[in-house]
């Protein structure tokens, strides 16, 4: 059996062994926490349950549960890449605009009357400019070409105009159900069904089924400047009682077993345009794997000793 097989069987093992304990005998099966189907561990060989990585793959995530294949790749694609092109275009605008961090990456290069496809990389200004020739008219290609050894003979490139644009166009709704995604599998995965079946979250289940859908609002919003960008997750004790997860600049807002059942609509309320919101909190342990805390949490009848 191989690691990964071997990983796979270990989170089956546990969601069994958790739904069981909420549910009662659920005949050997895992749910998938987001479409909620059941299935036996054959599902595992035929790679019908696969890993999930939390935060996705490109964030640097680890495969820490299970959900089914159309939750994960098919489903799961969509929202991954409205998200991935997001952050490729935040770290874009951040090396161009803010001179923050690097870039490297194909744009639309626009100068001397052309229009080409470009590589570049950005550091502090502009560090490399490359014309793909197999993404080029070669005519366009080598009338820029012209015009930039022209300057440089001239000594006219101080102060010359050009524009640069970055391909990817992220549908940010959707980027933002995408970490609302996220934090909801980091949330399954430290603390297990009893959480994330609870009634309270069936509108966020309902979005992540219909992402095309504005199911939720005011779920997002983003880490202030000067507050670390990383991963965390944690329960909110103000202005509401909720659970929290941080996905690098991103923070989302679920319900917690206490409080209000709709947090949105309390802070949406609350909320006051281009004034910033204050959130104190007390954090838990990012999730290693499928811990599902609460599930297996000593029964309230049961003898400590």
């Amino acid at each position: 059996m191989t690691a990964t097989m071997k990983k796979k069987r270990r989170f089956f093992d546990q969601g069994v062994q958790a739904i069981s304990r909420l549910k009662g005998a659920q005949e050997g099966c895992y749910v998938c926490p987001i479409c909620e189907k059941t299935f036996s561990v054959s599902a595992l060989e035929s790679c019908v349950l696969t890993l999930e990585h939390v935060p996705q793959k490109f964030r640097r995530g680890k495969p820490i549960i299970l959900t089914c294949k159309d939750c994960n790749s098919v489903a799961g694609h969509k929202l991954d890449s409205e998200v991935f092109n997001r952050e490729e275009l935040r770290k874009f605008s951040s090396a161009l605009v803010e001179g923050i961090g690097q870039y490297d990456g194909l744009v639309k290069f626009q100068g001397g009357g052309e229009t080409v496809n470009a590589i570049v990389t950005i550091s502090g200004g502009l560090n490399r400019l490359e014309l793909p020739k197999k993404q080029n008219d070669p005519n366009a290609a080598g009338q820029l070409n012209s015009y930039f050894e022209r300057l440089a003979r001239e000594g006219k490139g101080d102060g010359e105009e050009f524009t640069i644009t970055p391909p990817m166009k992220p549908n940010l709704r959707l980027s933002k159900v995408g970490d609302l995604r996220m934090a909801y599998l980091a949330a399954f995965a430290l603390l297990g069904y009893t959480y994330v079946l609870d009634s309270r979250l069936i509108p966020i289940r309902r979005q992540l089924r219909e992402p095309e859908n504005e199911v939720v609002q005011g779920f997002w919003t983003s880490v202030g400047k000067g507050q670390p960008k990383q991963n965390g997750i944690g329960l909110l004790q103000e202005p509401i009682t909720a659970l929290y997860v941080q996905l690098g600049y991103a923070f989302v807002v679920l319900p917690w077993l206490e409080g209000p059942s709709n947090p949105y609509s309390v802070l949406m309320a609350d909320y006051k345009q281009n004034q910033k919101m204050s959130f104190k909190g007390k954090p838990l342990p990012w999730p290693k794997g499928s811990e599902f805390l609460l599930d297996f949490r000593p029964s309230p009848n049961s003898n400590s000793g």
